[in-house]
């Protein structure tokens, strides 16, 4: 869950602190921003319609592969 709120909440935060080109290219892989993509509504500086989907992806195939490493550890 504080994975979660950080990776939602405060790493957005935090990428505006970095400088302009590392600011640039890690608020383009945030699920916010990702999900503006997909839509098609963004201001096309961030990843196309394709790879903002895989990346989205990406991060639910992590999330639930990290759940099934914690559950299969913990009911072993």
């Amino acid at each position: 869950m504080a994975a979660l709120c950080a990776l939602l909440l405060v790493l957005p935060e935090l990428a505006h602190l970095l400088p302009a080109p590392w600011s640039n290219r890690l608020s383009a892989v945030l699920p916010t921003t990702l999900a503006v993509e997909m839509a098609g509504s963004g201001s096309g500086a961030g990843l196309a319609r394709p790879a903002a989907t895989a990346v989205l992806f990406g991060y639910a195939v992590l999330a639930q592969s990290a759940a099934l490493l914690a559950w299969m550890r913990r009911d072993a």
